[in-house]
C-alpha cells in the first residue's frame, strides 16, 4: 500500500544573519589522501568515528573502494563504498548489488530484480537507497537491520522515480521523488514508509543527523546553504552560507560543505573556509567525523581532476 503525500510547503522560516565571505581556516593542514601514480579520480564517501576514511580512488578502468587509515589505503576491491557509519560498517554498491561490508566481509542485500544501490548506513545497521526497476526508474528502499534479508519500498511512483539519501539513527529518511531535476520534491520519510514531509523543487537535502537536515534551496535565483527541523520542516539558513552548500553534518551540528568555489566548515556559529593544497582550483568538504574536527572532500586541480582530500584542525 501507498503512503500517501500531502504536500507539505516550507512555512516556518527563522531568521539568521548571514555573514560575509568565511574567515580563512586557522591550524587546519590539508593534505591530499593516498590514491597511486594512475588514478584518474578519488573521493571521500564517510568517516567513522575512529578516523578511518571511505571511498573510491582508482584509474577510469579499475575504480576501487578504498578505506584510508591515516596515510595507509586498504583496497576494498570491486565495492564502492557510499557511506559509512560511526562503527565502521560501510555501504555501498558492488557488482550492480546493494551492498553492506563489515571488516572485509560482504554481504549482498536483497532488490527487485534489477540492482541496487546502498546510499547510507545508520549507527543501528538500518541501510538506504534506491532499487531499480525494469524500466529504469528506481524506488526508494529501506534494508532493516531489525529484519534481516528483507526490503522495504518507501515510495513508489509508476512512471518517476524516488530514491532515498540518507538515514539518521531515530529512522528519519530523507531523499527525493519525481521525473527530473526540475521537478523533483525533496521527502523525509519513516522507515515504515509513512511521509513525514514533501518539498517542492529547490530545496534539496543532503544529511541528516539527530532529525536535524542539511542541503541548501534556491530561491529567487540565489543559493543558500539551510538546515531544516526534520518534523516541522523548520528552516534555518546557515549563517555565512550564502552561494554554498551544505554537504555534511555530525552530531555536535558542525556542517561542511563549500561556498562558491571554497570548501567550508561552519561550526559554532562561525563559517571558516578550509585551504586548498597548492595546485588545486577548488574543493569542496563532503564528511565530517561523528565528533570531532576531521573533515573530508576532495579538490579539483585546473584540469578539473577530481582529488580526495583530508582536513585537520585544531
Amino acid at each position: 500500500m501507498r503512503a500517501s503525500r500531502a504536500l507539505v510547503f516550507v512555512t516556518a522560516l527563522t531568521a539568521a544573519a548571514l555573514l560575509g565571505p568565511p574567515a580563512s581556516a586557522a591550524g587546519c593542514t590539508v593534505e591530499q589522501l593516498p590514491a597511486g601514480p594512475a588514478t584518474d579520480l578519488s573521493y571521500v564517501a564517510g568517516i567513522d568515528a575512529i578516523g578511518r576514511i571511505a571511498g573510491v580512488a582508482g584509474p577510469w578502468a579499475d575504480l576501487r573502494g578504498v578505506r584510508w587509515t591515516g596515510t595507509a589505503a586498504e583496497d576494498l576491491g570491486a565495492f564502492g563504498p557510499g557511506a559509512v557509519n560511526r562503527h565502521g560498517v560501510l555501504a555501498g554498491s558492488q557488482h550492480a548489488k546493494a551492498t553492506v561490508w563489515r571488516e572485509g566481509v560482504t554481504t549482498t542485500l536483497p532488490d527487485l530484480g534489477h540492482g541496487a544501490v546502498a546510499n547510507d548506513i545508520n549507527d543501528r545497521g538500518d541501510v538506504v537507497g534506491q532499487a531499480f526497476e525494469a524500466d529504469g526508474y528506481t524506488q526508494a528502499v529501506v534494508w532493516p537491520v531489525d529484519d534481516p534479508g528483507t526490503m522495504r519500498v518507501l515510495a513508489d511512483l509508476p512512471g518517476a522515480s524516488t530514491a532515498a539519501e540518507a538515514i539518521d539513527n531515530s529512522g528519519l529518511i530523507i531523499g527525493w521523488s519525481g521525473l527530473s531535476t526540475q521537478n523533483q520534491s525533496s521527502m523525509v520519510w519513516r522507515t515504515d514508509g509513512t511521509v513525514v514531509g514533501e518539498y517542492p523543487a529547490g530545496v534539496w537535502f543532503s544529511d541528516i543527523v539527530q532529525g536535524r537536515i542539511v542541503g541548501f534551496r534556491e530561491q529567487d535565483g540565489a543559493r543558500e546553504a539551510i538546515s531544516m527541523n526534520a518534523i516541522s520542516g523548520a528552516i534555518t539558513p546557515i549563517a555565512g552560507g550564502a552561494g554554498g552548500l551544505a554537504n555534511a553534518t555530525n552530531i555536535s551540528g558542525a556542517v561542511v560543505g563549500s561556498v562558491g568555489d571554497s570548501p567550508v566548515w561552519w561550526a559554532r556559529g562561525k563559517a571558516t573556509a578550509l585551504p586548498l593544497p597548492p595546485g588545486a582550483a577548488s574543493g569542496t568538504a563532503t564528511a565530517i567525523s561523528p565528533f570531532g574536527s576531521l573533515i573530508a572532500g576532495d579538490v579539483r586541480d585546473a584540469s578539473w581532476k577530481r582529488v580526495a582530500v583530508v582536513w585537520r584542525c585544531g
